[in-house]
Protein backbone atom coordinates (compact mmCIF):
# COMPACT_ATOMS: atom_id res chain seq x y z
CA UNK A 1 0.00 0.00 0.00
CA UNK A 2 1.52 3.55 -0.89
CA UNK A 3 1.83 5.29 2.26
CA UNK A 4 -0.03 9.37 1.62
CA UNK A 5 3.42 11.38 1.31
CA UNK A 6 4.56 8.92 -1.94
CA UNK A 7 1.17 10.62 -3.04
CA UNK A 8 2.29 13.36 -3.55
CA UNK A 9 4.84 15.29 -6.53
CA UNK A 10 8.48 15.30 -5.42
CA UNK A 11 8.55 19.04 -5.81
CA UNK A 12 5.87 19.17 -2.92
CA UNK A 13 8.15 16.82 -0.88
CA UNK A 14 10.75 19.31 -1.05
CA UNK A 15 9.10 22.64 0.15
CA UNK A 16 9.71 23.60 3.73
CA UNK A 17 6.88 23.91 6.22
CA UNK A 18 6.65 27.58 5.91
CA UNK A 19 5.95 27.30 1.80
CA UNK A 20 3.93 24.21 2.52
CA UNK A 21 1.12 26.43 4.37
CA UNK A 22 1.73 29.41 2.24
CA UNK A 23 0.45 27.24 -0.83
CA UNK A 24 -2.63 26.11 1.40
CA UNK A 25 -3.84 29.29 2.68
CA UNK A 26 -3.98 30.76 -1.16
CA UNK A 27 -5.92 27.87 -2.73
CA UNK A 28 -8.31 27.93 0.32
CA UNK A 29 -8.45 31.47 0.63
CA UNK A 30 -9.00 32.16 -2.75
CA UNK A 31 -11.22 29.10 -2.93
CA UNK A 32 -13.59 30.86 -0.48
CA UNK A 33 -13.84 34.67 -1.67
CA UNK A 34 -14.48 32.46 -5.90
CA UNK A 35 -17.17 31.04 -3.98
CA UNK A 36 -18.72 34.33 -2.89
CA UNK A 37 -17.81 36.85 -5.20
CA UNK A 38 -20.86 37.21 -6.86
CA UNK A 39 -22.84 37.73 -3.86
CA UNK A 40 -24.37 40.44 -3.59
CA UNK A 41 -25.32 40.89 -6.95
CA UNK A 42 -26.74 43.90 -8.99
CA UNK A 43 -30.15 43.09 -9.89
CA UNK A 44 -31.79 44.18 -13.30
CA UNK A 45 -34.87 45.15 -12.85
CA UNK A 46 -37.44 46.82 -15.79
CA UNK A 47 -39.09 50.17 -14.64
CA UNK A 48 -41.39 51.70 -17.00
CA UNK A 49 -39.74 49.81 -19.88
CA UNK A 50 -36.49 50.87 -19.20
CA UNK A 51 -33.58 48.69 -17.88
CA UNK A 52 -31.89 49.39 -14.62
CA UNK A 53 -29.22 47.68 -12.87
CA UNK A 54 -29.45 48.26 -9.11
CA UNK A 55 -27.33 47.59 -6.09
CA UNK A 56 -24.85 44.70 -5.68
CA UNK A 57 -21.97 46.98 -4.31
CA UNK A 58 -20.76 46.65 -0.83
CA UNK A 59 -19.30 49.40 1.27
CA UNK A 60 -16.42 51.59 -0.61
CA UNK A 61 -17.45 49.65 -3.64
CA UNK A 62 -20.12 52.69 -3.92
CA UNK A 63 -16.91 54.69 -4.34
CA UNK A 64 -14.23 53.13 -6.56
CA UNK A 65 -16.56 50.94 -8.84
CA UNK A 66 -17.83 53.87 -10.23
CA UNK A 67 -14.38 55.40 -10.26
CA UNK A 68 -12.77 52.42 -11.84
CA UNK A 69 -15.61 52.84 -14.67
CA UNK A 70 -14.69 56.21 -15.26
CA UNK A 71 -11.07 55.11 -15.72
CA UNK A 72 -12.05 52.66 -18.70
CA UNK A 73 -13.67 55.65 -20.37
CA UNK A 74 -10.89 57.65 -20.22
CA UNK A 75 -11.76 59.34 -17.65
CA UNK A 76 -8.86 60.69 -14.82
CA UNK A 77 -10.98 60.66 -11.26
CA UNK A 78 -10.70 59.77 -7.59
CA UNK A 79 -7.91 61.68 -7.51
CA UNK A 80 -7.53 62.01 -3.36
CA UNK A 81 -6.00 58.24 -3.78
CA UNK A 82 -3.21 56.78 -6.14
CA UNK A 83 -4.16 55.17 -8.94
CA UNK A 84 -2.27 51.46 -8.81
CA UNK A 85 -5.44 49.68 -7.09
CA UNK A 86 -7.87 50.86 -9.30
CA UNK A 87 -5.97 50.42 -12.21
CA UNK A 88 -5.05 46.57 -11.52
CA UNK A 89 -9.41 46.26 -10.89
CA UNK A 90 -9.48 47.90 -14.33
CA UNK A 91 -7.88 45.19 -15.44
CA UNK A 92 -9.64 42.80 -14.74
CA UNK A 93 -12.92 44.23 -15.00
CA UNK A 94 -11.89 44.18 -18.77
CA UNK A 95 -11.10 40.91 -18.85
CA UNK A 96 -14.11 39.54 -17.08
CA UNK A 97 -17.07 42.65 -17.59
CA UNK A 98 -18.16 45.14 -15.33
CA UNK A 99 -19.77 42.61 -12.77
CA UNK A 100 -19.10 41.65 -9.68
CA UNK A 101 -16.17 38.84 -11.01
CA UNK A 102 -14.39 41.76 -12.62
CA UNK A 103 -14.92 43.71 -9.97
CA UNK A 104 -13.62 41.59 -6.99
CA UNK A 105 -11.37 39.01 -8.95
CA UNK A 106 -8.16 41.31 -8.44
CA UNK A 107 -8.34 42.49 -4.90
CA UNK A 108 -9.46 38.50 -4.19
CA UNK A 109 -6.58 37.02 -5.83
CA UNK A 110 -3.86 39.38 -4.24
CA UNK A 111 -5.26 39.50 -0.92
CA UNK A 112 -5.05 35.71 -0.72
CA UNK A 113 -1.70 35.98 -1.68
CA UNK A 114 -0.67 38.59 0.73
CA UNK A 115 -2.23 36.22 3.68
CA UNK A 116 0.15 33.29 1.62
CA UNK A 117 3.54 35.83 2.41
CA UNK A 118 2.25 35.68 6.13
CA UNK A 119 3.76 32.31 6.90
CA UNK A 120 6.91 33.03 4.73
CA UNK A 121 7.88 36.07 6.56
CA UNK A 122 6.49 34.22 10.31
CA UNK A 123 8.75 31.62 9.29
CA UNK A 124 12.02 33.75 8.60
CA UNK A 125 11.55 35.58 11.89
CA UNK A 126 11.03 33.01 14.10
CA UNK A 127 12.11 29.00 12.72
CA UNK A 128 9.33 27.86 14.66
CA UNK A 129 6.21 25.92 13.06
CA UNK A 130 4.21 27.11 16.14
CA UNK A 131 4.29 30.68 15.55
CA UNK A 132 4.37 30.53 12.07
CA UNK A 133 1.27 28.45 11.65
CA UNK A 134 -0.28 30.68 14.43
CA UNK A 135 0.08 33.77 13.13
CA UNK A 136 -0.72 32.89 9.32
CA UNK A 137 -3.69 31.34 11.32
CA UNK A 138 -4.70 34.80 12.88
CA UNK A 139 -4.55 36.76 9.89
CA UNK A 140 -6.48 33.94 7.57
CA UNK A 141 -8.97 33.89 9.88
CA UNK A 142 -9.30 37.43 10.70
CA UNK A 143 -13.00 38.20 9.25
CA UNK A 144 -12.55 42.20 8.58
CA UNK A 145 -9.32 41.29 6.36
CA UNK A 146 -10.78 38.40 4.67
CA UNK A 147 -14.21 40.97 4.22
CA UNK A 148 -12.40 44.10 3.05
CA UNK A 149 -10.01 41.58 1.03
CA UNK A 150 -12.59 40.16 -1.42
CA UNK A 151 -14.34 43.61 -2.52
CA UNK A 152 -13.28 46.14 -5.20
CA UNK A 153 -11.48 48.26 -2.68
CA UNK A 154 -7.16 49.37 -2.59
CA UNK A 155 -6.40 47.32 0.53
CA UNK A 156 -6.25 43.93 -0.98
CA UNK A 157 -3.25 44.94 -3.57
CA UNK A 158 -1.84 47.22 -1.39
CA UNK A 159 -1.35 44.86 1.24
CA UNK A 160 0.05 42.44 -1.26
CA UNK A 161 3.09 44.72 -1.97
CA UNK A 162 3.56 45.66 0.63
CA UNK A 163 3.84 42.10 2.44
CA UNK A 164 5.97 41.19 -0.68
CA UNK A 165 8.02 44.01 0.12
CA UNK A 166 8.72 43.06 3.68
CA UNK A 167 9.37 39.44 3.03
CA UNK A 168 12.06 41.08 -0.06
CA UNK A 169 13.06 43.65 3.17
CA UNK A 170 14.29 40.89 5.52
CA UNK A 171 16.14 38.79 3.10
CA UNK A 172 17.85 41.95 2.79
CA UNK A 173 16.90 42.06 -1.20
CA UNK A 174 16.53 46.11 -0.26
CA UNK A 175 16.45 46.99 -3.84
CA UNK A 176 12.97 44.56 -4.91
CA UNK A 177 11.80 45.49 -1.66
CA UNK A 178 11.34 48.92 -2.11
CA UNK A 179 10.48 48.51 -5.55
CA UNK A 180 7.41 47.12 -4.00
CA UNK A 181 7.21 49.28 -1.22
CA UNK A 182 6.71 51.70 -3.91
CA UNK A 183 3.82 50.01 -5.62
CA UNK A 184 1.99 49.44 -2.69
CA UNK A 185 2.62 53.36 -1.44
CA UNK A 186 0.81 53.78 -5.52
CA UNK A 187 -2.04 51.69 -4.00
CA UNK A 188 -3.17 53.20 -1.02
CA UNK A 189 -1.33 55.72 0.67
CA UNK A 190 -1.76 54.58 4.47
CA UNK A 191 0.91 51.95 3.35
CA UNK A 192 3.46 54.78 4.65
CA UNK A 193 3.05 54.10 7.89
CA UNK A 194 3.73 50.20 8.05
CA UNK A 195 7.03 51.09 5.48
CA UNK A 196 7.55 53.77 8.56
CA UNK A 197 7.70 51.09 11.54
CA UNK A 198 9.49 48.40 9.45
CA UNK A 199 12.44 50.43 9.34
CA UNK A 200 12.29 51.72 12.65
CA UNK A 201 12.54 47.99 13.21
CA UNK A 202 15.88 47.61 11.33
CA UNK A 203 17.08 50.32 13.14
CA UNK A 204 16.61 48.73 16.43
CA UNK A 205 18.28 45.54 15.37
CA UNK A 206 20.96 47.25 14.13
CA UNK A 207 21.09 49.02 17.66
CA UNK A 208 21.16 46.14 19.20
CA UNK A 209 23.87 44.98 17.61
CA UNK A 210 26.18 48.15 17.97
CA UNK A 211 25.24 49.14 21.27
CA UNK A 212 25.66 52.99 19.51
CA UNK A 213 23.62 55.12 18.71
CA UNK A 214 25.78 56.80 16.20
CA UNK A 215 27.39 53.70 14.96
CA UNK A 216 24.14 52.57 14.37
CA UNK A 217 23.15 55.28 12.51
CA UNK A 218 26.02 55.16 9.97
CA UNK A 219 25.22 51.36 9.32
CA UNK A 220 21.51 51.63 8.77
CA UNK A 221 21.50 54.89 6.96
CA UNK A 222 22.24 53.64 3.22
CA UNK A 223 19.81 50.91 3.97
CA UNK A 224 17.16 53.71 4.70
CA UNK A 225 18.05 56.29 2.10
CA UNK A 226 18.13 52.86 -0.48
CA UNK A 227 14.67 52.13 0.34
CA UNK A 228 12.87 55.54 0.97
CA UNK A 229 14.27 57.09 -2.54
CA UNK A 230 13.78 53.96 -4.72
CA UNK A 231 10.30 53.51 -2.93
CA UNK A 232 9.67 57.55 -4.03
CA UNK A 233 11.09 57.06 -7.18
CA UNK A 234 9.01 54.37 -7.63
CA UNK A 235 5.69 56.07 -6.38
CA UNK A 236 6.52 59.52 -8.08
CA UNK A 237 7.06 57.38 -11.49
CA UNK A 238 3.75 55.63 -11.45
CA UNK A 239 1.88 58.98 -10.59
CA UNK A 240 3.82 60.96 -13.55
CA UNK A 241 2.63 58.27 -16.07
CA UNK A 242 -1.09 58.10 -15.04
CA UNK A 243 -1.04 62.14 -14.55
CA UNK A 244 0.26 62.47 -18.06
CA UNK A 245 -1.85 59.59 -19.67
CA UNK A 246 -5.01 60.40 -17.99
CA UNK A 247 -3.97 64.69 -18.17
CA UNK A 248 -4.86 64.72 -14.61
CA UNK A 249 -2.28 66.68 -13.40
CA UNK A 250 0.16 68.60 -14.80
CA UNK A 251 2.82 67.72 -12.61
CA UNK A 252 2.84 64.80 -9.64
CA UNK A 253 4.21 66.85 -6.76
CA UNK A 254 0.60 68.63 -7.97
CA UNK A 255 -1.65 65.64 -7.73
CA UNK A 256 0.45 64.81 -4.58
CA UNK A 257 -0.30 68.30 -2.76
CA UNK A 258 -3.87 67.69 -3.61
CA UNK A 259 -3.83 63.81 -1.59
CA UNK A 260 -2.11 65.68 1.12
CA UNK A 261 -4.67 68.48 1.55
CA UNK A 262 -7.40 66.72 1.14
CA UNK A 263 -6.74 63.84 3.76
CA UNK A 264 -5.55 66.69 6.07
CA UNK A 265 -9.22 68.07 6.01
CA UNK A 266 -10.46 64.28 6.90
CA UNK A 267 -10.76 64.42 10.43
CA UNK A 268 -13.35 64.60 13.46
CA UNK A 269 -13.15 66.09 17.14
CA UNK A 270 -14.34 63.99 20.05
CA UNK A 271 -16.20 65.69 22.98
CA UNK A 272 -17.40 62.99 24.68
CA UNK A 273 -14.95 59.36 25.14
CA UNK A 274 -16.22 56.05 26.05
CA UNK A 275 -12.72 54.82 26.27
CA UNK A 276 -11.27 52.40 24.41
CA UNK A 277 -13.94 51.66 22.02
CA UNK A 278 -16.24 54.79 20.97
CA UNK A 279 -16.51 59.01 21.48
CA UNK A 280 -19.48 61.57 20.71
CA UNK A 281 -18.32 63.82 17.05
CA UNK A 282 -20.66 66.80 16.94
CA UNK A 283 -21.49 67.42 13.11
CA UNK A 284 -21.50 70.45 11.14
CA UNK A 285 -25.29 70.64 11.66
CA UNK A 286 -25.24 70.04 15.31
CA UNK A 287 -26.70 66.55 15.35
CA UNK A 288 -23.79 64.27 17.07
CA UNK A 289 -22.56 61.10 15.64
CA UNK A 290 -20.89 58.29 17.44
CA UNK A 291 -17.27 57.07 16.42
CA UNK A 292 -16.24 53.57 16.63
CA UNK A 293 -12.53 53.35 17.37
CA UNK A 294 -9.92 50.74 16.58
CA UNK A 295 -10.33 48.81 19.66
CA UNK A 296 -13.88 47.54 19.10
CA UNK A 297 -13.28 46.55 15.78
CA UNK A 298 -11.64 43.61 17.20
CA UNK A 299 -13.87 43.24 20.24
CA UNK A 300 -16.71 40.17 20.31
Amino acid sequence: MLEPQNLLPTFVKRLRFDQKLAIAVFIILLGLRLMIINSPSPEVKVVDGETRVEGGLVFDEAHYVPAVRKLLRGESVNHEHPPLSKLLIAASMLVFGDNPLGWRLMPSLLSSAAVALIPLIAYRLTRSRFATFFTTLLLATDVMFFNIGTIAMLDGPAFFFLLLGTYMFLQTRYTSAAIFFGLAFLSKTSIVFNVAGLLLFSFLAVYIRHGKILESVQNWSPLFEKTVLIGLAVFMAGLTVYDIGYGAYSNPFAHLDYMLNYHAQLKYNCTEYELPLRCTVVNQDGSTSIVDLPLSWISP
